[in-house]
Parts: C-alpha cells; sequence; structure tokens
C-alpha cells in the first residue's frame, strides 16, 4: 500500500485543492453536462454514476477478444450519512507501529497487519470480521503486504533490492513464490496469484506452490504495479513503454491501466481525451471487484499532474471518473463510493451529492502529512456497500513519536 501512497502523494502534492462545499457544486455541474452530452452527443450509453463525467469509449485497438462481461450486476448504492471510527482489536501484548504493513481485501471481511511484541518479534496478525488473531511468525525480510484474498490469505514481500515474496494461508503456513525474483501482486479467493518475475514479467501461479506461467504483454510494453486479479481469473495492471525501470510511482509516462481476460489477450482500458479541457495522458488501475476495475485518470504533466479516481464497468468498456482530483489512495468501490483526500489532509467518503467527512478517535492529535509522509487518516479500504472502511490512523504519541492505530469505521 505503501507504493501506492507514494504515486498519489507524488502527483497529488501538485493537484488543484477543493474543499467539500467546492466539490459538491463542481460534481453538481459535471453531473449535469453529463446528461446533455448523452442527450445532444449521441452517446449512447451514459452512465449511473452521477457525480462523474462519464463517456462509453472505445478501447484503443488491441488484439485479443472483447472484455468479458461482468460476472454480478453491483448492487443498489446503499444511502449513507455519517461513519463512526473505532480501533480494531490487537492480540494481547502487540502493537502496530508502522504504516506500511497493512492491507485488506475488497469485501471487507479479512485485514491484516505487522505486529511486535516487546521483544523484538515481529508477526502476522489478521482480523476475520473484526476479530484478531496471530497467523504466523513475520518472514524475514517481507516489508509490506501487497494483497489480501477473499479467504484470508495473505500476499507479502521483500523490498525492492532483494525482489521476493510469500504466501501465507489462513492456517499460517508460509510459502516463497517460486520464480527469480518473483513477486506477488494479486490474489484471489481460489489461490490464483498474478505477480512479476525479474522486475517487470507479467506472470500468473495457479496457487503458492505453482511454478508463473507467463501472460501476453503487447511488444515494446512492460508491466508495472499494482495488479489485481478477479475470481473469475481476470486480471488487471499497468503497462508502460519500453523498459520499465522498477519506479512505477516516480514515472507518468505513457503508461495505461490493461485488461487480461480469462485466457485471452490485454485489452487497454478506455480513457476519455481530456477531464476539464486538459488531456488525460495516463491511466493506473490497482482493485478489481464485481466486475469493476477501479483507479485513476491522469492528466496534465509536470507541475500540472492531476490524478482522477475512476472505475472502469468491464463488461460494457464504460469509464467514468469523478470530477475533482485527488491525492489519496485512488479507492473506489463498485457502487461508485469513492474516498478523497485534499492537501489540507482532510478526508471524505464520496457519491452523488453525498459528501461524508471522514475523522479519526477522539482525542488524538493528528501528525500531518509533511511530518510522517502519509496522511493523518488512510482508508485502503471501501466495503461492497461502504457500510465498513478500513484504513489507520497517525497521531503524535507522548514522545512526540508517530502512532499508528488500524481503524474501522462504519457507515450509516
Amino acid at each position: 500500500m505503501s507504493d501506492l501512497n507514494e504515486l498519489l502523494a507524488d502527483i497529488g502534492d501538485r493537484a488543484r485543492i477543493y474543499d467539500v462545499t467546492e466539490r459538491a457544486l463542481v460534481l453538481g455541474r459535471r453531473r449535469r453536462n453529463t446528461r446533455r452530452l448523452a442527450g445532444v452527443g449521441g452517446i449512447a450509453a451514459a452512465v449511473a454514476l452521477s457525480i462523474t463525467g462519464a463517456l462509453v469509449l472505445p478501447t484503443r485497438p488491441e488484439p485479443g477478444p472483447a472484455v468479458p462481461p461482468s460476472p454480478t450486476p453491483s448492487p443498489p448504492a446503499v444511502a449513507l450519512t455519517a461513519c463512526t471510527a473505532a480501533e480494531l482489536p490487537m492480540p494481547e501484548g502487540l502493537r502496530a507501529d508502522t504504516y506500511h504493513e497493512f492491507g485488506g481485501d475488497p469485501s471487507g471481511r479479512f485485514q491484516a497487519t505487522r505486529a511486535a511484541d516487546g521483544k523484538g518479534r515481529d508477526f502476522l496478525v489478521v482480523w476475520e470480521d473484526g476479530s484478531p488473531r496471530v497467523v504466523s511468525e513475520w518472514p524475514k525480510g517481507a516489508v509490506r503486504i501487497n494483497a489480501v484474498s477473499s479467504t484470508g490469505t495473505v500476499l507479502l514481500r521483500a523490498g525492492q533490492a532483494e525482489l521476493k515474496s510469500w504466501v501465507v494461508s489462513r492456517d499460517g503456513t508460509t510459502t516463497r513464490l517460486l520464480g527469480p525474483g518473483a513477486v506477488g501482486l494479486g490474489i484471489n479467493s481460489a489461490g490464483v496469484i498474478v505477480g512479476q518475475i525479474q522486475g517487470n514479467l507479467l506472470m500468473t501461479w495457479r496457487d503458492a506452490t505453482a511454478k508463473p506461467v507467463p501472460l501476453p504483454v503487447p511488444d515494446g510494453m512492460t508491466a508495472g504495479d499494482p495488479a489485481a486479479i478477479s475470481d473469475d481469473g481476470t486480471v488487471v495492471t499497468q503497462l508502460f513503454e519500453g523498459r520499465f525501470e522498477q519506479t512505477p510511482f516516480r514515472r507518468f509516462g505513457a503508461g495505461w491501466a490493461y485488461v487480461w481476460p480469462p485466457g485471452g489477450s490485454p485489452q487497454r482500458l478506455a480513457l476519455p481525451d481530456a477531464i476539464d479541457g486538459v488531456q488525460v495522458k495516463s491511466s493506473r488501475v490497482f482493485q478489481i471487484a464485481d466486475g469493476w476495475a477501479s483507479g485513476v485518470l491522469i492528466t496534465g504533466e509536470g507541475a500540472d499532474i492531476r490524478p482522477y479516481p475512476a472505475r472502469w464497468r468491464l463488461g460494457s468498456g464504460e469509464v467514468e471518473w469523478l470530477a475533482v482530483p485527488d491525492r489519496g489512495e485512488g479507492v473506489v468501490n463498485p457502487q461508485g463510493w469513492a474516498v478523497l483526500r485534499a492537501a489540507d489532509d482532510t478526508t471524505t467518503l464520496v457519491r452523488d451529492d453525498v459528501a461524508i467527512r471522514l475523522t479519526g478517535l477522539p482525542g488524538h492529535t493528528p501528525r500531518p502529512s509533511n511530518v510522517t509522509g502519509t496522511a493523518p487518516l488512510v482508508v485502503g479500504v471501501v466495503g461492497p456497500d461502504a457500510r465498513v472502511l478500513f484504513g489507520f490512523q497517525v497521531s503524535e504519541g507522548a514522545n512526540h513519536e508517530s502512532v499508528y492505530r488500524r481503524l474501522r469505521w462504519t457507515c450509516r
């Protein structure tokens, strides 16, 4: 998750700032503009997410079959008005003291973190429906949680200097992923893994003990990260022109979000030509769930780069995006609930005309992002109906150190 923080912090630091009131006005204008465009421009399928600018656009020509239909429709969006934070309980004697090692599955059922005891030992802790347990010792050399499956399996990885990954099952079995420089990036409920070997060669693994199988990539392109895989085997990630130099979140050039249907060839996900009159330069995709992929559309260049949270309906190829840029985690759920973070570190859950300000635990002094390098509140998972959110809070300790608390927000 820290890689994703780096990407969006980098480009978000240069994005235009909106407060919540201005957001509501901008979103309303974009909603009306979308309706006029659908009626006057003859575009047949304006989409349902009313807070977005949205167009149905053809993918750029690529070989292979069309994107498969969505396996299941998203449930109707629920009406929410407020969210309340609570700290996730830790096993006795353990504490989580960093922000890097935290992740969750898209369903919101499982969350995972690294925790330490008072003797210098580290452990992998997994919450299942809010109840924590120690699953295993933390593998030596692991620095990050890359993914959590909807069955509670956790993907861990080492740092850039030594590329390797571990798969930790729900019962604590820890397996090193096979392949030179193998890094697992995403895992589905069947245990199928998507990732890379040798830095940027895109692969899948049938399970934690299987040998890697390459995914086809267009000539002259290499894969970046992150990546995700759905339960039906659909893969999403980003491809870049030329050799990729292991700095995926510092490079904003010619990179685009792609989808691989099960057994099919890669298809570039649709892009609008421009947002608010500014050319869309690239796209990134971070998650896949319920027939939707989500990520960001990036406009501008240099000091004018702006990331816009977006989602793609895989059945039709249509793309929807929020009308304001974001400097947060690019989290959008299948119903279109998104989390936006402004430069003043305020964090808001938005959909349609609803904007819910998120707050942390009361009584704790937040540590600003210019001190810690990450926001005081980070939301990494928005549940399927947005009734639960997961993330962490960074506050100031008694000795002015950073204290990291894992949070669950309940929204009603």
